[in-house]
């Protein structure tokens, strides 16, 4: 795939495979509590299909490894913000954490009026959110789902998740597909297309080929879970794993978040 290299001050940030036609991420569904700053980890056990020897034989293969969900109460102090990730990582890499997943939006406040004022753009090295993240995996050795953060590209925002492998390369990334528009009379009103631009590719993200556990990941952001087709094509891709950082809000969430969680 392509490999480049960008510098901010002493501090390099690669990518890998940008332009690969699947840019992908992984698969754990979380919301983002009010004041909660916290690390969550867990063994995940996932069953890999394999095809191996003749045509058309499958073998079961076993793989468990050490996953944290951190969970964010994110402010409008985006340095403190990155920094307050930068320690959760830290926290979850001591008890033990192999892949870590951050939480959509984990840099800004979430809201259409933010998205402008708190937008990186990931591919010219100058942001800081990314360095913070490639720099955190390769210091620890440790696979990274970056959640989200607000993107900002040739004038379009996106809401964009990036994931890196244990050597601090951005391998992957995935622009949220399905913006959130709602109207509900008289509980809320809100337009993610009033700022956003929706993605249009999904993304894999496989932690075996970086040198990881027998994990191959699909991508999505928030409101993509509401999508089936998505997951469908994940799983028809060989993915044994998804991961859908999400800041849902508290009044459709309640209603089907788990239940989507479930579901897909």
């Amino acid at each position: 795939g392509h490999r480049g290299s960008m510098q901010r001050g002493r501090t390099s940030l690669r990518l890998l495979n940008l332009l690969s036609p699947l840019i992908a991420s992984p698969a754990v569904a979380f919301s983002r509590p009010p004041a909660l700053s916290r690390t969550v980890c867990f063994s995940s056990t996932n069953t890999l299909r394999q095809s191996r020897g003749q045509y058309g034989r499958l073998v079961m293969a076993e793989t468990k490894f050490k996953v944290a969900c951190v969970q964010l109460d994110a402010g409008t102090d985006k340095k403190a913000n990155v920094e307050n990730a930068a320690r959760q990582i830290d926290t979850a890499c001591k008890e033990g954490a192999q892949l870590i997943v951050l939480p959509e939006c984990f840099n800004s406040p979430y809201g259409t009026k933010y998205f402008e004022e708190y937008a990186e753009d990931v591919t010219s090295g100058d942001s800081p959110t990314a360095i913070m993240l490639s720099t955190k995996a390769r210091e620890n050795g440790v696979f990274i789902i970056g959640g989200s953060f607000p993107e900002r590209e040739m004038g379009k925002l996106y809401n964009t998740c990036i994931a890196f492998n244990k050597e601090g390369d951005m391998v992957c990334k995935h622009r949220k597909m399905h913006l959130f528009d709602i109207d509900i009379p008289g509980e809320i009103t809100f337009k993610e297309s009033d700022t956003l631009s929706p993605g249009n590719t999904p993304t894999i993200f496989d932690l075996s080929e970086h040198g990881g556990p027998a994990a191959r990941i699909g991508i999505g952001i928030c409101y993509d879970i509401r999508f089936p087709e998505l997951c469908l094509l994940y799983r028809n891709s060989g993915c044994n794993m998804l991961v859908f950082p999400g800041a849902f809000n508290m009044v459709t969430g309640p209603a089907h978040w788990e239940l989507l969680a479930r579901g897909r």
